[in-house]
């Protein structure tokens, strides 16, 4: 995939990813895995709300992967959640990132193997656990792993939200794992997110992410690039714009729309709405998460300050 250099800084690091999403107890969280406080980590884990734990759990996962040598966390309460989004990473780490022709047995036969153990863990965490919507990110993550087909995700997708309130972590989740590049189609991904925007408004941010997703296919693996075009398309803007409008008057969680925001923000960005742009810009303010702008930019916060001056605003 071309990334376009418009900044020579460096990229943000991967394991930035908890601060960056700002919130206070971001560090404490972490020096807690680092010591292996268990109980003062789960005791703060199970005091906040899933619009917090989602960004945190990933934050943290993060981390843990990067050190040396994974902590062996306990698996009980939220630190068993803790443990499925640190066992999916570091299953797909073993895999590595590379394209399956390039990808040996052996790190095949370690991805599955790891995989088996994390679907066990899932299926514990339920059994005590069966409101939860943020298993859904660990749970769709293993599934595109062992190669579920359309139907079966979706199958899936019923089953674990038939019990949970809808959040957009899960929902993108689902979105992410029905993209063409992962054996689905943009038929299928836009469908899903025009169907669940349309049942319930709090999902709109699914409109600008099945459109950065197509995108992103675009400029990655179509040979007639739209990337300078695609979201000049009126159909594109006018889709984009009516679904902003709605979802900036839903009572949303502020991870949770911070999220959202983001995704409208790097698609305006894109097209020629510049009153879209600056709006959406005001809300995200300090709040600028790597996904979707690292795709574009090697400093995110750089090139998120360059949209903000264009637009009159000042710098975070």
């Amino acid at each position: 995939m071309k990334i376009l250099q418009l900044f020579k800084t460096k990229k943000i690091e991967p394991n930035s990813v908890l601060e960056f999403q700002g919130h206070p107890e971001s560090k404490r969280l972490v020096e807690l895995m680092r010591k292996g406080n268990w109980f003062e980590l789960e005791e703060s884990l199970s005091k906040l709300t899933n619009d917090e734990l989602y960004p945190i759990l990933s934050g943290l996962a993060e981390f843990a992967t990067d050190w040396d040598e994974i902590p062996d966390i306990p698996e009980r309460g939220m630190l068993a959640l803790l443990k499925c989004y640190i066992q999916v990473i570091d299953a797909w780490i073993s895999r590595s990132d590379k394209t399956a022709d390039e990808v040996s047995e052996a790190q095949f036969d370690a991805f599955f193997e790891k995989l088996s153990v994390l679907e066990k863990m899932i299926d514990n965490y339920r059994k005590n656990n069966k409101t939860c919507p943020l298993i859904f990110v660990p749970v769709f993550k293993m599934a595109m792993g062992q190669g579920y087909e359309i139907n079966e995700l979706y199958q899936l997708f019923i089953k674990y939200t038939r019990s949970t309130e809808e959040h957009l972590a899960a929902h993108i989740s689902m979105a992410y794992s029905l993209t063409e590049q992962w054996g689905g189609s943009h038929i299928e991904l836009f469908s899903f997110c025009r169907t669940s925007a349309k049942t319930n408004p709090r999902l709109l941010a699914l409109i600008p992410y099945a459109h950065f997703m197509r995108w992103f296919y675009n400029q990655g693996w179509e040979e007639e690039s739209e990337e300078k075009t695609y979201f000049l398309k009126d159909s594109v803007q006018a889709e984009l714009a009516a679904a902003f409008e709605v979802y900036m008057t839903q009572d949303i969680g502020a991870y949770e729309k911070r999220l959202g925001v983001n995704f409208f923000a790097f698609c305006f960005a894109k097209g020629s709405s510049n009153q879209n742009l600056r709006n959406s810009l005001k809300y995200i303010n300090r709040s600028v998460l790597q996904t979707p702008w690292s795709y574009d930019y090697y400093d995110v916060v750089e090139g998120v300050n360059e949209l903000r001056q264009y637009c009159k605003l000042p710098k975070i």
